[in-house]
């Protein structure tokens, strides 16, 4: 299990095809805690050969604190091409128009087991 604090940045994965996969996040803004209660946060996988995008479940650990775990099940990684896809992670504030920024994105490099 990897913990995260980061600003925006570029976050590059690799998994063995068929294993579970998850991150803990936590937010801040300028050293302190976000607190991300009524944010929407979504994950997302695109399939570098196209098709239907791989949705990551997100779980709140402690939005009030910025905590929150990205995972994917071993399941749902064994009917992924092996092959370079890109992800990423949007942070999307409460308000009106709605503002979603990407938080984290890069490469899901899903590979054969050895």
């Amino acid at each position: 299990m990897t913990t995260s604090r980061l600003t925006p940045a570029t976050y590059h994965i690799e998994i063995h095809k068929g294993d579970a996969w998850n991150l803990d996040v936590t937010v801040s803004i300028n050293g302190s805690p976000a607190n991300l209660t009524s944010y929407t946060i979504a994950g997302v996988i695109h399939p570098k050969a196209g098709g239907s995008d791989v949705t990551l479940t997100i779980t709140n650990t402690n939005l009030a604190v910025g905590q929150f775990r990205v995972s994917l099940a071993a399941a749902t990684s064994a009917t992924m091409a092996v092959a370079y896809h890109t992800w990423h992670l949007t942070l999307t504030p409460p308000g009106t128009p709605a503002q979603p920024r990407k938080y984290l994105a890069g490469r899901f490099i899903v590979s054969d087991c050895v």
